[in-house]
């Protein structure tokens, strides 16, 4: 189906696009028994279907699928449903319409210390509660932070959550490369520090670009 003709995915409205990568794309969509609008990331069949890569991104799928209705936390983005039929392979998400922190990673668009000093705080708190409930995010960066305001955040994208007790703890080449943990560069086991050293990085990043300026 070409992504034009799209104008449902299961029972959901489709209202647009959010944003697409390589391997997936987000679509804006109305969820008509609840009465509220909510982000559709549609897997790619290509993806799921590729010789390579296919059976990597059905296990990050499933993952993912398997943390609907668990990480209930005010700065963890909520996951309401996962479907996969022969049709489509799609996560039903809380819409956040504020766009991600990336955007405040610009010189000249930069949040005050304090607002970054508040925004670290509860993507830290969301981490914790993650942790507790044996999943580790793997990665954490500006572009899976979403906002609802300058300082009201919203971590997302568990995709590549590593679940505690099973062979995911170890790396499989999965992550964002500029916020790893040496533990992921290194493929050795990991723990919450390695999401505590990305989320360091990414106040560095916010802090660091003024003086850069």
């Amino acid at each position: 189906m070409s992504e034009s003709a799209i104008h449902r995915i299961g029972k959901y409205e489709i209202l647009g696009k959010l944003g697409d990568g390589a391997t997936s794309v987000v679509y804006l969509a109305k969820d008509e028994f609840n009465d509220r609008q909510v982000a559709i990331k549609l897997v790619s069949q290509t993806a799921l279907k590729d010789q390579n890569r296919g059976q990597l991104m059905h296990r990050l799928f499933l993952t993912e699928a398997s943390l609907a209705g668990k990480l209930n936390h005010p700065h963890i983005v909520e996951i309401y449903d996962a479907v996969a039929d022969e049709e489509n392979a799609y996560i039903v998400m809380e819409y956040v319409s504020g766009g991600t922190l990336q955007r405040f990673t610009r010189p000249d668009n930069l949040l005050a210390i304090g607002d970054v000093i508040e925004v670290v705080y509860k993507c830290a708190r969301a981490l914790d509660f993650a942790t507790q409930i044996g999943v580790i995010h793997r990665d954490i960066k500006p572009a899976n932070i979403l906002v609802k305001d300058n300082t009201d955040i919203k971590v997302t994208d568990f995709g590549s959550a590593a679940i505690a007790m099973t062979e995911r703890t170890m790396v499989d080449g999965i992550g964002t490369p500029a916020y790893m943990s040496p533990e992921q560069h290194l493929n050795l086991p990991l723990n919450l520090q390695t999401d505590i050293y990305a989320l360091g990085v990414v106040m560095f990043q916010l802090l660091f670009m003024r003086w850069a300026w």
